[in-house]
């Protein structure tokens, strides 16, 4: 897991060497994290990692 900051950006990095996402079914591990993404204003990208899941997920950093 890598956690990193590019200009006014997070970004978290969470991979493993598991199966991969094996199915396009959205269970309520994806469904939390989606939401939870969602009220943070940001994105989430699922990648092989060949094997496994590399998860990217980026938002803004807000200051105050």
């Amino acid at each position: 897991m890598t956690l990193d900051q590019h200009l006014n950006r997070l970004r978290l990095v969470v991979a493993d060497q598991g199966v991969g996402k094996a199915t396009t079914r959205e269970g309520f591990g994806s469904r939390m994290m989606n939401a939870v993404v969602q009220r943070i204003d940001g994105t989430v990208d699922y990648r092989d990692n060949a094997p496994g899941l590399r998860a990217v997920l980026t938002a803004p950093i807000q200051e105050g």
